[in-house]
């Protein structure tokens, strides 16, 4: 008995391969730029954060003080003033650091991907995952316009 495909299930198919090579790829370049290193006392964090994580990072601390000032605003007397430079403090303090880590991580991703073009040995799985994954995108951007046609 034979299978046959038809433009749907190929386009299915393709698309279901697509998602899984940007999978590999993605875990290989996460594999290849660091990981980060927090020590508070006896406990160590580690952890992956590449330059997105690290703006929603931001983002969401930033909406967070957004929040507390509006609240501090509403509140009496001394609360007012202290709540506000409180927060405005923090936005500062927290802003600046997480802008320079932010490009420390940048300046890293580049760097492999700048690898990309040089081909060393180390980065060969990846270029191959990211020719795959070019590839695929074009094929399926084939097979969606014929069947769009």
């Amino acid at each position: 008995m034979s299978l046959n495909l038809t433009p749907s299930t190929d386009l299915a198919q393709l698309r279901k391969e697509f998602r899984r090579a940007r999978q590999a790829y993605r875990q290989e370049f996460d594999r290849l730029t660091p990981s980060w290193d927090w020590a508070i006392g006896p406990l160590r964090f580690r952890r992956h954060m590449g330059s997105t994580a690290i703006t929603w990072c931001y983002t969401g601390f930033n909406f967070i003080c957004l929040v507390a000032g509006i609240f501090a605003t509403l509140a009496h007397g001394i609360w007012t003033s202290l709540g506000v430079a409180l927060v405005v403090g923090a936005l500062f303090s927290f802003g600046t650091f997480v802008a320079q880590w932010w490009v420390v991580e940048v300046g890293r991703e580049d760097k492999i991907t700048d690898y990309l073009s040089w081909d060393p040995e180390e980065y060969a799985e990846l270029e191959c995952l990211n020719a795959k994954c070019i590839e695929l995108a074009r094929r399926l951007r084939e097979a969606e316009r014929a069947a769009v046609e």
